[in-house]
């Protein structure tokens, strides 16, 4: 609860990085951390207290993951994904990391159904349920029972629905659909009471919208419109507990 890492993401120019830096909650002071073992962009970041787990890029060929320790900013290379994604979600608990949707580089307009299962211990990778919809660019949220995936895109349908991953069964099941708009490429944040989608994509507009989702009613509604729209792309964050 110290700390969050950014890394990876894309600058002026186009280029891609690798770097990253450390964001410590109790004096607001960004310094350099170590770089993840290559460059990430349109990436997917999660962390739980410990550690962090960084997997994908622009290039669906990367299947590689880095694993990012708080106390001492080592990097160490984890487990290769069972199918190369970009645009993917990641979700989890104390124990596991969930990886799931994005596209094919080569097939941008199919959403994937797969899901990629993440130990959080030692960054081992095992292929693990799949999604009924593919979605790229969806949104998750979760508590330490259940995530949520919801909304995101396929072969030229944005989706309303959700789909709700109970760790304890392994298995997805139709979750709560969310009341606002049906969008790509959105942030997912939260915490023990409520999970927050905001922002996004639908074709080229960028969204303000945001749902909030109560776990003890497993509801969406509508909430207050981000300032400024904005979509999910480019370098992926973690903070422990939060993916």
């Amino acid at each position: 609860t110290t700390m969050a890492i950014f890394a990876g993401g894309t600058n002026t120019g186009g280029g891609q990085l690798s770097t990253t830096n450390r964001y410590q909650h109790a004096d607001h002071t960004v310094t350099m951390g170590t770089a993840l073992s290559a460059v990430r962009s349109v990436h997917s970041g999660g962390g739980v207290s410990g550690h962090a787990l960084f997997a994908g890029n622009s290039s669906s060929s990367t299947l590689t993951t880095d694993r990012y320790t708080y106390a001492s900013a080592v990097v160490a290379s984890g487990g290769t994904l069972t199918a190369g994604r970009v645009e993917s979600v990641q979700f989890g608990n104390g124990t596991y990391s969930f990886l799931t949707g994005g596209y094919a580089s080569g097939a941008v307009q199919t959403g994937l159904t797969s899901t990629d299962r993440i130990n959080i211990a030692n960054a081992a990778v095992v292929a693990n349920s799949n999604m009924s919809q593919g979605r790229r660019g969806a949104g998750a949220i979760c508590i330490s029972t259940y995530g949520i995936v919801s909304s995101g895109y396929s072969d030229g349908n944005y989706f309303l629905s959700s789909e709700k991953y109970t760790y304890s069964a392994g298995t997805y099941a139709a979750g709560t659909a969310i009341t606002s708009t049906a969008r790509t490429r959105i942030f997912g944040a939260g915490n023990t009471t409520v999970g927050i989608l905001a922002g996004g994509l639908v074709g080229t507009n960028f969204r303000t919208d945001t749902d909030k989702y109560t776990y003890a009613s497993s509801a969406y509604a509508s909430s207050t419109a981000l300032s400024i729209s904005r979509a999910r792309g480019g370098s992926a964050s973690s903070s422990p507990g939060n993916f």
